[in-house]
């Protein structure tokens, strides 16, 4: 949640830059739809993308277990 507000604040004077320094910049809650938009996509796909990582590396460890005692298993019996 919080990166979300803080993400959204980042866009916001992202792409509202110009017209603050500039002066010419009138708030309207519709100027937040792009900024709050970009923002929650991002942290979801961050979320995504932790998570398959995490079980990406279970996988990982697991097979690689797997494999190792399979080898070490044919070398005892000589297959």
């Amino acid at each position: 949640m919080i990166r979300t507000i803080i993400l959204t604040a980042v866009f916001f004077l992202i792409f509202n830059f110009s017209q603050i320094r500039s002066g010419e910049f009138k708030f309207e809650a519709g100027s937040l739809i792009l900024p709050f938009s970009l923002s929650f996509a991002l942290v979801l796909v961050d979320s995504f993308i932790r998570v398959a990582f995490f079980y990406a590396f279970i996988i990982f460890i697991i097979i690689a277990a797997l494999s190792y005692f399979l080898l070490r298993l044919m070398e005892n019996k000589k297959i």
